[in-house]
């Protein structure tokens, strides 16, 4: 009894599951874990994530650069302010709720979704015959 506290070897274990190996059959039924992803998926990943990246990069350098231009042969220089407004209001008002979200359905069918509206929305903006349709 002495180092033991009093307890026997059994109650000190009580709450260790014994190890135990499979034998037979068993070991080779047994189906291999991994915890990483393989490498092969990796590349499809990055590619659409860098799409997505450039799908947003090329939005902010169209409204930068091609909008005086779009104005200008649409002849609406006195709306031309309300363009940016109507653009920066959409995307401050859709954020949290594209963010909300993908908290509830995954980010993966809110950036699929996201990306289909952009570009609906982008050739609806394709066909505008003047600023109002714009």
């Amino acid at each position: 009894m002495s180092g033991t506290g009093g307890r026997t070897e059994p109650e000190r274990t009580a709450g260790a599951v014994p190890k135990t190996e499979p034998t037979g059959s068993a070991a080779a039924e047994q189906p291999e874990t991994r915890a990483a992803a393989p490498a092969t998926r990796r590349g499809p990943v990055v590619a659409a994530l860098m799409l997505g990246m450039a799908l947003a990069a090329l939005d902010s350098t169209i409204i930068a650069t091609a909008v005086p231009q779009i104005v200008g042969d649409l002849g609406g220089f006195s709306v031309f302010s309300w363009l940016f407004s109507g653009y920066l209001l959409a995307v401050t008002v859709t954020l949290p709720v594209y963010g909300k979200l993908s908290d509830t359905f995954g980010r993966k069918p809110v950036l699929v979704a996201g990306i289909v509206i952009f570009l609906a929305g982008s050739l609806l903006c394709a066909g505008a015959w003047n600023m109002a349709s714009l």
